[in-house]
């Protein structure tokens, strides 16, 4: 096992533990908020968003990822070149940080270090994004083959749902006829009325459990498309009577790096303590709920 093996491990594990962080307290991410659409019953009733959301009413669709009304995927590095206004990617060399280079360095990419950055373009509110890489030992490591040929991921972690639906497009609403009331729940709607539902879901089984959906929790819902996928986090709290709804956090991984990253899911690793990863079908989940 290279250490390439080792910088890819890495960044899946540091996804898992985002999710971790975002089953808080009730008043994360809280507010008030109202949209239009059949999505979900009133949230006050102390359900939680994903259990009263009518899935049937939202079947999986194939519309293409938006990123801030900028770019459609499937993105590549050379379209996403344009709208860096920086970029700082560490290498046993020195670091990258001329997005041109991204497409033109021989050097090799330093698997000691698990924090390499994108920042956006003010078109794309001038977003810091993480960077990481999935490489297996029989692919290369250089900075170049790195990123076109899609072995990149970019990801916004520990956020707010207000920055999500603008960084994918999606218009919420100022009316409800179903009583929503909280601006989290209402912003998730807007993402599925837009996407459809998500291809996959997956969590830790210490933190969201099928069987009790109605209590709440923490989970990834993962949108597969042809030659990429995106991801959304969600914390999904009932605390008190009411719902807290909230995504949490964004991914986007193009067609190589989903494969890789899929793989690792389907696996189910674990954490330190031992709670393991479920990766599942959304639509064998729905039919649960």
């Amino acid at each position: 096992m290279t250490q390439r093996i080792r910088r890819h491990s890495l960044s899946l594990f540091a996804a898992l533990t985002a999710l971790l962080l975002v089953l808080c307290a009730s008043g994360c991410g809280s507010g008030a908020a109202t949209g239009s659409s059949s999505d979900s019953t009133s949230s006050a009733s102390g359900t939680s968003w994903i259990s009263t959301v009518d899935w049937a009413a939202h079947p999986a669709t194939d519309t293409p990822l938006s990123l801030f009304g900028e770019l459609t995927a499937p993105i590549t590095i050379d379209a996403l070149v344009p709208h860096l206004a920086g970029v700082n990617i560490a290498t046993t060399g020195d670091s990258i940080t001329d997005p041109s280079q991204l497409t033109t360095s021989d050097l090799q990419l330093d698997s000691d270090v698990t924090y390499d950055t994108f920042t956006l373009d003010s078109s794309m509110s001038s977003l810091s994004m993480s960077v990481s890489f999935a490489f297996y030992q029989t692919e290369t490591s250089t900075v170049k083959n790195a990123f076109t040929n899609d072995y990149w991921k970019m990801s916004l972690d520990s956020t707010s749902s207000s920055t999500i639906d603008s960084l994918l497009n999606v218009e919420v609403e100022d009316q409800d006829s179903t009583n929503v009331n909280d601006e989290g729940s209402v912003r998730l709607n807007a993402i599925i009325r837009a996407y459809g539902a998500p291809t996959y879901i997956w969590y830790y089984g210490s933190q969201f459990d099928v069987a009790n959906a109605s209590q709440g929790g923490a989970y990834d819902l993962v949108w597969e498309r042809d030659g990429y996928a995106f991801d959304v986090v969600v914390q999904d709290v009932v605390s008190n009577g009411s719902t807290v709804a909230d995504a949490a956090g964004f991914g986007y991984y193009p067609g190589n790096a989903w494969s890789r990253e899929k793989e690792q899911l389907q696996s189910g690793p674990e954490d330190a303590n031992g709670n393991k990863v479920e990766f599942k079908t959304f639509a064998d989940v729905a039919s649960q709920l």
